[in-house]
């Protein structure tokens, strides 16, 4: 194997041993031994790919993918193409609002059309004051939760949101501050917060089937 393939499969498996989820369950001798066998022809980085695949399906959490570079481009560029597509808000019979967020992922351009898209649809759906509103997170599969909760943050309304739990059980909380979510120091670019006629209105959360990941979040932040 080339040097820099080896040095290249040894950084991923080493990335994959300290941030998986499953990480104290996982015979890491065994996935390193399979995927240096795999991947002993290499002359480059790329010729790792199906070797890393290998070993990120070997950790069974069924929520770890690996994408090459080009593969990277592609879900980009098709993100982009859809930003904001499938966010709905309107108002309905009784003086309800009604906002419907499909999930979103891709660059920060991409996000920034969702998370303005989305706001000028809660401002339509708002116009003259809901007394209360319908998130509809029905065929949301994820992606990225921050958008999501940015633009759902003052419907929520302020305090803990959730938490991620680590292999080791370490929780980190995150939070609805002002309107915006918020994780320890993290924040994200989309300011200033919007903002709802009614403060802590009252709110029916609907999913189905397809909703997952980031989706299930959201769904649990409320």
């Amino acid at each position: 194997m080339a040097p820099d393939a080896r040095a290249y499969l040894s950084a991923v498996l080493d990335h994959m041993q300290e941030t998986s989820l499953r990480r104290n369950a996982i015979d890491w001798s065994r996935v390193r031994d399979e995927a240096f066998d795999a991947a002993a022809n290499a002359h480059a980085p790329a010729d790792t790919y199906r070797a890393i695949s290998q070993a990120v399906g070997s950790l069974g959490d069924g929520h770890s993918y690996f994408y090459t570079p080009e593969q990277v481009d592609e879900v980009s560029a098709a993100a982009g193409g859809v930003a904001g597509q499938g966010i709905e808000g309107r108002r309905l019979v009784d003086g309800l609002g009604y906002i419907a967020l499909p999930g979103v992922q891709g660059d920060a351009k991409t996000l920034a059309v969702y998370v303005d898209r989305g706001r000028a649809e809660i401002a339509a759906a708002d116009r003259g004051g809901a007394c209360g509103w319908v998130v509809d997170l029905r065929r949301n599969r994820g992606g990225n939760m921050w958008p999501m909760l940015t633009l759902l943050g003052p419907i929520l309304g302020d305090g803990e949101a959730g938490a991620f739990v680590d292999a080791d059980g370490q929780a980190t909380s995150f939070v609805i501050r002002d309107g915006a979510p918020r994780r320890g120091n993290d924040t994200w670019p989309w300011t200033p917060p919007s903002r709802v006629a009614r403060q802590n209105p009252p709110v029916a959360v609907l999913t189905d089937g397809r909703t997952a990941s980031s989706g299930e979040a959201t769904a649990v932040a409320f």
